[in-house]
């Protein structure tokens, strides 16, 4: 199932409403609209996003007069590049809060899915590696497709040949890390 997302105001309008410091990351708002909307302070709030990471959401406007909250990453995309931010945006370092222009790309075609952390739900600390048969079983998911690698005695053989299988997928060093 392909996710839609509401599209940004116009880069224009959105201009009129922020200011991005792509070096900081930083998001604030342009105009004071009530107490709580000051220009001095970063836009918006901070909440925990569906994966448990922390995110920056702010309060962007459209011409009709409508409100939406919407991750400042996004804003932070648009304000950089005059176009639709893709589905998903990622944060290179895994900090959500963290939205240095350098360290957003691109997330769509299972990027994002490479560059996560360890689920919470793992119980063997290692990612791809499960006790299956008395075995160490390794696993990747290849095209969407989760592909075993084998049974093995041992559990750090199993989690090399996960690793190593990852890293030639064009997983990062940081897939599979645990969650502080």
């Amino acid at each position: 199932m392909k996710t839609t997302i509401k599209a940004l105001p116009a880069f224009s309008y959105l201009r009129t409403q922020f200011i991005y410091d792509p070096d900081t990351g930083e998001l604030k708002y342009r105009n004071i609209i009530n107490e709580k909307r000051r220009c001095a302070d970063q836009a918006g709030c901070i909440v925990k996003g569906s994966s448990g990471n922390q995110y920056r959401v702010a309060t962007v406007e459209y011409p009709s007069g409508k409100k939406e909250t919407i991750f400042a990453h996004r804003v932070a995309w648009k304000l950089m590049t005059g176009e639709e931010p893709p589905v998903e945006v990622d944060h290179i370092d895994g900090n959500g809060l963290n939205n240095k222009w350098l360290n957003l790309r691109d997330g769509s075609e299972g990027v994002n899915a490479k560059n996560m952390r360890m689920y919470n739900t793992n119980t063997s600390g290692v990612t791809g590696v499960s006790r299956s048969r008395g075995k160490w079983r390794a696993r990747i998911v290849r095209d969407g497709q989760q592909e075993s690698l084998g049974y093995f005695k041992e559990k750090n053989e199993a989690a090399s040949v996960a690793k190593r299988e990852r890293l030639k997928l064009g997983y990062t060093d940081r897939h599979g890390e645990r969650k502080n």
